[in-house]
């Protein structure tokens, strides 16, 4: 029966500790603090410039192997988080924002070149904050195409349809030689 209770504390104990480490960051590029930021930025701050890593895995789907593949999902995301960390450390200090946009590119820049040009358009497919966006506009412009297309079609059918009709008709009182 001790051993059941010390199992179950055990389990208990791993249940509350586990979720507190974030076990999907990785270290992936230089910081110049050890929490990313200086602790006089403040803590929210501090908070702040760490979550971008998070949201941004979270916004581009980014999976432990998207680190060690290269792939344009791969350099959207890291090219998005350097501006949302870039925003945070220039708030807090204009030079470490510059240091971070610096080490950031001299590290990804031949790194990404493959996959993309420093065009944000490429991000777009990948990008799940745009992913409801483009394609409310899609269907829209298919909507369109298929009005423009369709209409005109419509009326040209429906036009010979009662010249068709008239034909008949005139036919009908023509007399017959």
């Amino acid at each position: 029966m001790m051993v059941v209770k010390m199992f179950l504390s055990l389990m208990l104990m791993m249940i509350i500790i586990i979720p507190m480490f974030n076990c999907q960051s990785f270290a992936y590029k230089p910081r110049f603090h050890p929490n990313g930021l200086p602790e006089q930025c403040g803590r929210q701050k501090v908070r702040d410039y760490l979550d971008c890593q998070t949201k941004m895995e979270n916004r581009f789907e980014i999976t432990p192997d998207d680190y060690y593949l290269g792939s344009v999902k791969f350099c959207c995301f890291v090219m998005f988080q350097n501006e949302c960390e870039i925003e945070i450390a220039s708030s807090c200090n204009k030079t470490l924002g510059e240091l971070t946009d610096r080490a950031t590119k001299n590290q990804f820049d031949n790194f990404c070149r493959p996959f993309m040009k420093p065009v944000k358009t490429f991000c777009y497919p990948y990008d799940n904050k745009n992913k409801e966006e483009f394609w409310f506009y899609s269907n829209w412009a298919m909507n369109f195409t298929s009005c423009l297309i369709g209409i005109p079609l419509f009326f040209c059918l429906i036009g010979r349809w009662f010249m068709f009709k008239a034909n008949d008709v005139i036919d009908i009182f023509k007399p017959r030689t």
